[in-house]
């Protein structure tokens, strides 16, 4: 519904009552980063939930509640989040002010920003349609090709994905089902599963390696080029 209407953020899942939030600062569905909604089947609806964590209506304290919260996120303990807030603010001084004037100082001596629905909106866009290919190591320099897609670009791309997880998914259950009835099917079978592990081993040494230099990280290219795997993790089929 909300979809069919514009409407891609939704803010009002709400931290109450008061009696069970009892003033404790929190993550009260178990994440603060905005996740996007799906149906029955398990698929994604383009619409995000960001939780609304801070109100003026649980009888939390300010500014210890915001406090807590972005002090847990900017320390060490990476408690990271979007934390959104619904304070009243028709009259001042109110609760609703008070605690919006609280939230507002404690963001900025943070240096975290203040952002709007909107703005949030856009920012999840730009991450989801940012990406970056063909990660290349050499000493300290790591290259990368980076690049983006806009939404209805992503929204294909998706589309596409869906549709070539349900195609392999299909070959799969053929070919266990030929495996059965086989040693020829059985022999292809385990050759094509053999290369399809390979690959995972290389994207995943790719990544290990990304992130074990990322300390390392002095500069980027625009244009990479394709990493390569060591003779021990190949698969020999």
């Amino acid at each position: 519904m909300e979809l069919s209407n514009g409407i891609r953020l939704d803010t009002n899942y709400y931290y109450w009552p008061n009696s069970w939030v009892q003033n404790k600062p929190g993550f009260f569905t178990g994440s603060g980063i905005p996740m996007r909604f799906a149906d029955a089947t398990g698929a994604l609806i383009d619409v995000y939930q960001a939780t609304t964590q801070m109100n003026d209506e649980a009888d939390q304290t300010y500014p210890f509640t915001v406090d807590a919260l972005l002090s847990k996120a900017v320390g060490p303990e990476g408690y990271y989040g979007v934390f959104t807030t619904n304070m009243h603010t028709d009259f001042n001084p109110s609760d609703g002010s008070i605690g919006s004037d609280a939230i507002v100082a404690s963001a900025q001596s943070r240096g975290v920003p203040v952002v709007s629905a909107r703005q949030m909106l856009t920012w999840l866009d730009g991450r989801n349609g940012s990406s970056f290919q063909s990660p290349h190591l050499e000493r300290q320099r790591a290259d990368l090709q980076c690049g983006g897609r806009n939404r209805r670009e992503r929204s294909a791309g998706d589309a596409a994905d869906d549709r070539h997880r349900r195609r392999a998914e299909r070959n799969y259950a053929e070919r266990q089902s030929r495996v059965l009835h086989g040693a020829d099917d059985q022999r292809a079978f385990s050759t094509r599963s053999s290369r399809w592990r390979q690959a995972r081993i290389e994207r995943l040494y790719q990544a290990r390696q990304i992130s074990a230099k990322a300390g390392e990280f002095t500069s980027g290219a625009t244009e990479g080029r394709s990493g390569s795997v060591p003779p021990f993790l190949r698969l020999v089929s």
